[in-house]
């Protein structure tokens, strides 16, 4: 059997349940991204790794590499911070080497030393969109979600990653809750700011007529002591 139901909505009322139900979308998103976020690591504090100087042995610095990568690739990011370091000492030290160590360091959840490597590689390549990448994760792992959602957004304007895509949609969606945040905070502020006025003009006013008011009663005894000299 099959059920008809006939709502009869005029205008004004669909119009309401319209804003109701975005009224309490917006809701349900902002309490999603105001719970506490696992992602975002909470880091005892640990020394940043060093960059080294560099070196001429490029064949030992490329089997190092190797090392690093197949470390990576395996989970043992330790291992592979250890041997992107050697690389680095062993051959050149360059901004792709720097970011993969990044990346290490940040699934190793010590992302202050990964953004401290990030920055270092963009000291060496501004355009690295790997580093830039990297740093723009770090900082979404640090809940610095302005500075990750510039940085997502440059490093795919340099070179577009579809499997990156998600990610920065989702920094890009945080941003826009934190920036409706900040407006109504700034509605919320302005409504103080004019309250505040509001009562400060109500106060000079109260002074202002009880000043008056004085200055009358001040003028019309004046007046009935002179009628009465004169009386």
């Amino acid at each position: 059997m099959i059920f008809k139901c006939k709502l009869n909505f005029n205008h004004q009322q669909f119009i309401f349940l319209l804003y109701l139900l975005i009224y309490f979308i917006y809701i349900y998103t902002m309490a999603s991204f105001t719970e506490e976020d696992p992602e975002i690591y909470q880091e005892e504090e640990q020394e940043i790794e060093i960059v080294p100087s560099g070196g001429e042995d490029w064949e030992t610095a490329q089997t190092e590499k190797d090392k690093a990568t197949e470390a990576k690739a395996n989970g043992n990011y330790e291992q592979a911070i250890t041997h992107y370091t050697n690389a680095m000492t062993s051959g050149p030290v360059s901004a792709m080497v720097l970011a993969n160590r990044a990346d290490c360091l940040l699934k190793s959840k010590r992302p202050k030393a990964a953004l401290a490597d990030c920055n270092e590689a963009l000291k060496i390549n501004p355009d690295s969109a790997k580093a830039i990448r990297c740093r723009g994760t770090v900082e979404r792992h640090l809940g610095m979600w302005e500075q990750s959602n510039k940085d997502l957004s440059a490093a795919q304007a340099i070179d577009f990653n579809p499997d990156a895509e998600e990610f920065r949609q989702f920094v890009a969606s945080k941003m826009k809750v934190i920036d409706a945040e900040r407006a109504q905070q700034r509605l919320e502020d302005e409504k103080v700011r004019l309250a505040e006025e509001e009562k400060m003009r109500e106060k000079v006013k109260k002074q202002r007529e009880e000043i008056a008011q004085r200055r009358k009663e001040e003028e019309e005894e004046e007046e009935r002591e002179a009628e009465e000299r004169v009386s």
